[in-house]
């Protein structure tokens, strides 16, 4: 299967960056003000996730870590994609007419 190799490592190691600089909260925040109906989805999976986890009666810090881990990685994929689509294109349409050239 051919790939169209839309999401770099650059994209990934800036969305990691981003994650860290501006926090998870900032983050949904901010997706849920851009993608309103992807960040109910997601906020919805991770309160499932959150509550399994509880469930399988392990401790409390270690259910924690678990979920902020799957929320993380979750989010570094969303910014991931939202990095590679925006430098896509800006290769394809050049800088001056990329759809976040505000939010870069």
């Amino acid at each position: 299967m051919a790939s169209d190799q839309q999401v770099s490592a650059r994209a990934i190691l800036r969305a990691e960056s981003e994650l860290r600089r501006v926090g998870h909260r900032q983050t949904m925040t901010q997706l849920e003000q851009i993608e309103p109906d992807l960040s109910g989805h997601l906020w919805e999976a991770l309160s499932d996730i959150h509550r399994r986890l509880l469930a399988l009666g392990g401790s409390p810090k270690e259910s924690q870590r678990c979920y902020r881990r799957i929320q993380q990685l979750m989010l570094v994929t969303i910014l991931a994609m939202r990095h590679g689509h925006h430098e896509l294109w800006r290769d394809l349409h050049g800088p001056e007419e990329s759809p976040e050239s505000d939010n870069d």
